[in-house]
């Protein structure tokens, strides 16, 4: 079976993953949560999850007024400050929703503290591909829907904040990057939450990491 890697998190009493996270991931391998004091762990694939906000001190930015973005998640914020880079050009990567944002900024990218206007009140919304092609399925009268994919975040990044490497490969309306992946390395991730809904991208991306047919 192939090891997954994934970060735990929790408070004072409790640490862990969620079981919609290692139920996910149990149908690619064989999870195992990362500890705050594993430095580096031998794996097939890291996980990055979703998550609180990012701490603005990951990307040099001035904390915007009315937004507590600071230390959100002391468990997921070390790992991100002190253990990923461990990784990256190690093991394959694959993220979603703060797990991409993180790899953005593990590459240089930017990002924008807060875009409230963009989550709508049904936290669906369509994506584009970068050519400006939305991305739809056929359905059974033979007409193309659009799908709607989940959004559950109220930060996010453009092209023109792209780290060093990163290749966009899909977008929302209003131009925020919705997939990703690196030009030369084994790494890529979309901002929603591709454990809560399925996403044939992301399934053939993590099953061409794990070489799984």
């Amino acid at each position: 079976m192939k090891k997954i890697l994934i970060p735990g998190w929790g408070g004072k009493e409790l640490f862990g993953v969620s079981l919609e996270l290692l139920d996910y991931l149990s149908t690619y391998g064989t999870p195992r949560i990362l500890l705050p004091n594993d430095v580096y762990v031998e794996g097939d694939l890291l996980f990055l999850p979703g998550g609180p906000d990012i701490s603005v001190s990951s990307y040099n930015d001035e904390q915007a007024p009315g937004f507590y973005t600071s230390n959100a998640c002391q468990y997921r914020q070390f790992f991100l400050d002190k253990r990923l880079k461990n990784y990256i050009g190690k093991i394959s990567i694959f993220g979603v929703c703060m797990g991409h944002q993180a790899l953005n900024l593990a590459f240089g990218g930017t990002m924008n503290q807060d875009i409230y206007h963009y989550k709508d009140d049904k936290g669906f919304h369509e994506l584009y591909l970068m050519n400006g092609e939305i991305i739809s399925e056929i359905d059974g009268k033979k007409k193309r829907s659009p799908i709607m994919f989940n959004s559950s975040h109220h930060q996010g990044f453009k092209a023109n904040q792209l780290g060093e490497g990163l290749i966009a490969h899909a977008q929302s309306c209003e131009g925020y990057i919705e997939r990703m992946r690196h030009e030369r390395l084994n790494i890529a991730s979309v901002q929603y939450h591709s454990e809560r809904q399925y996403d044939a991208w992301s399934d053939a991306i993590i099953k061409e990491f794990l070489n799984l047919k």
